[in-house]
């Protein structure tokens, strides 16, 4: 449950209640692996009419991640797939048809945060009651027939099966949000901090807002980088990374990879785009 699902009452404690959560079911001795599920729907229209991001994605989703990797468990997290309630353009009103972009966005930002698994709100489309409007729909119509949402996941799905295979065998480790464009998610992001050079990565510059996701195992390290704000707004961002003498780099980009055997990496994304970087040894 997301920290705006109940209101104030755990708006400035949902890291208490998602370690009440944690306490309360997933401590209790079971066979079978543990998960924890969370659901947040970020795309929402802001103050000026605007397609935006929800001010406390990025905080409820770093809480979630560091509960995760607190407890040793599996995380899953659902995408905001397609419009719901009756706001129209008001503010807050959720009532959009995400984009391939605002849908991108979304995977490649739990991607980042080390998320073991991506669930898609809705798959068939509601009938109509107080949330579903008649003109709503998901990923298929309610006729069963496929919609362009559905050809946004397709595309999205197919792009990260070759990050995917490689990405799974990572550790999360942390998340950077690089940049200082004014961001309301930025400001809610706890914990921000400069990033700090790793074994294998020396240097990280950005012009613009971009997430990064650090991750390790064994001699390797793993970047998954976003280009980060409502798609809606934003522009592509220029991301340079600078490895550490003794590294090359594999840049996974949808299902191409590409193997860099220079130091200075240069990555360009566009909105609402993602890539998965390893790095290793020489």
């Amino acid at each position: 449950m997301p920290s705006y699902a109940r209101g104030d009452q755990i708006l400035d404690d949902y890291k208490l209640y998602v370690q009440s959560f944690s306490d309360e079911l997933l401590s209790v001795k079971a066979n079978g692996q543990k998960w924890i599920s969370f659901d947040f729907y970020p795309l929402m229209y802001s103050q000026t009419g605007s397609i935006d991001l929800a001010e406390r994605w990025l905080f409820d989703t770093q809480i979630i991640a560091n509960e995760r990797k607190k407890v040793g468990c599996k995380s899953n997290a659902f995408v905001q797939t397609m419009p719901f309630s009756y706001g129209g353009k008001s503010y807050g009103s959720r009532e959009i048809i995400p984009s391939y972009a605002d849908l991108s966005l979304q995977v490649y930002t739990y991607l980042a945060f080390g998320f073991d698994s991506i669930s898609y709100f809705c798959v068939g489309t509601p009938e109509v009651d107080g949330e579903f409007r008649e003109s709503h729909y998901a990923m298929f119509n309610r006729d069963g027939a496929a919609t362009e949402i559905y050809d946004s996941v397709a595309l999205i799905n197919k792009n990260i099966s070759g990050i995917v295979k490689n990405y799974v065998d990572y550790t999360w480790v942390t998340t950077y949000m690089l940049g200082n464009e004014e961001n309301d998610c930025y400001a809610f992001l706890r914990d921000i901090r400069a990033f700090s050079p790793t074994k294998a990565v020396k240097d990280v510059s950005v012009d613009g807002n971009v997430l990064l996701g650090t991750f390790e195992k064994e001699k390797s390290e793993a970047l998954v980088l976003v280009n980060f704000g409502s798609p809606t707004l934003q522009k592509n961002k220029t991301v340079e990374i600078q490895l550490e003498e003794g590294r090359s780099a594999v840049v996974w980009r949808g299902e191409q990879s590409i193997e860099v055997a220079d130091k200075n990496l240069k990555i360009e994304l566009a909105p609402g785009e993602g890539a998965f970087v390893e790095i290793k040894e020489v």
